[in-house]
C-alpha cells in the first residue's frame, strides 16, 4: 500500500486554526455526523468521547446502516461529514460522482473474518469442518448483497466448500446479527467479523480466515465534499491516527493498516 500523508498542508493549516479557536471561551458548537456500518458503532462512539473531551464544542452523531443504504443517503444530500466503509463498490461510486473530498478515502483500520461457534460447542475447529454432517446450520451474510456475505463466500470458495455450505446457510445482513444467531443457538457456526465477537460471551472464535482467502478487509474513511464542517472532520481523522484512539480500536479487535 502506498504511504499517503493523512492530511494535506491546507488541512494542517485548518486544524491549526481550529486549535486557536478552541483556546477561546466561545468556540462555536459543531455537530459532526459519521456514517458507517453497525459493527463500528460502539467503538467509534468510545473513541469519539476521547475526542470531545479535547474539543468540548464538538458533538458527534453516529448514523448506521448498510453501505449501499448509506451511499444512497449521501447521494441524496444527507448531512454527512464522514463516511467509513469497507465496500469498494460504494467507494468507487461516490468517488466517480464527485461526492468525496480530494485526497480521500484513506485507509483507517483492518478487520478479520473468523469462524465462531457456541461457547460449549465441540467438533468444529476449522472452516473445512462446516461440511460435516454434524453441522446443520451456518450463519453467514447474504453473498450477493452484503459485504459480510461476500467475504464469507470468498473464504468458503477458497477452501472449495461454498456449494456444500450454502445448502446449510442461514443468511443475515449484518455480522452483529450473525453473532447473535450463533449465541442464541440458532446456528451451529457463523462466519463473522472478529470485532463483533466481543459483543457476546456465549460464542468463541475457532478459526481465523487467511488474509489471502478473501478480498481486502480494510475500512476506508473519507470526508464528504458537501460537509459544512470539513476542517473539523479532517481534525477528527487526524485524531483517529493517534495512539490513544488506536488503543481503543485495538481493544475492540481492529488491526492497524500496514504501510508498504
Amino acid at each position: 500500500m502506498k504511504k499517503t500523508p493523512i492530511l494535506t498542508l491546507i488541512s494542517w493549516i485548518a486544524i491549526f486554526c481550529l486549535w486557536l479557536a478552541g483556546c477561546t471561551e466561545q468556540a462555536k458548537p459543531v455537530a459532526l455526523t459519521i456514517s458507517a456500518n453497525p459493527s463500528l458503532k460502539e467503538t467509534i462512539l468510545e473513541v469519539s468521547e476521547l475526542y470531545t473531551q479535547k474539543k468540548p464544542n464538538v458533538t458527534i452523531t453516529y448514523n448506521t446502516g448498510g453501505a449501499t443504504f448509506l451511499q444512497e443517503q449521501i447521494q441524496q444530500g444527507a448531512p454527512v461529514d464522514l463516511f467509513v466503509t469497507n465496500n469498494p463498490k460504494v467507494i468507487k461510486t461516490l468517488k466517480s460522482q464527485g461526492l468525496v473530498l480530494d485526497n480521500y478515502p484513506q485507509p483507517f483500520i483492518k478487520n478479520q473474518v473468523v469462524l465462531i461457534t457456541p461457547k460449549d460447542s465441540t467438533g468444529i475447529s476449522k472452516f473445512q469442518d462446516l461440511v460435516s454432517n454434524r453441522v446443520k446450520k451456518v450463519a453467514m451474510g447474504e453473498p450477493e448483497n452484503t459485504q459480510t456475505g461476500i467475504y464469507g463466500k470468498e473464504v468458503l470458495t477458497f477452501f472449495k466448500i461454498f456449494d456444500q455450505v450454502k445448502k446449510k446457510a442461514v443468511f443475515g445482513e449484518y455480522s452483529l446479527q450473525l453473532v447473535k444467531d450463533v449465541a442464541a443457538g440458532n446456528a451451529d457456526a457463523g462466519i463473522v467479523y472478529r470485532s463483533d465477537t466481543r459483543t457476546s460471551d456465549k460464542i468463541k472464535i475457532v478459526a481465523v480466515a487467511p488474509e489471502d482467502s478473501h478480498s481486502s478487509f480494510v475500512y476506508q474513511i473519507m470526508v464528504i465534499k458537501s460537509s459544512k464542517n470539513i476542517p473539523y472532520a479532517q481534525d477528527f481523522i487526524q485524531f483517529l491516527s493517534g495512539k490513544k484512539a488506536f488503543n481503543k480500536l485495538q481493544e475492540a479487535g481492529y488491526l492497524r493498516v500496514e504501510e508498504d
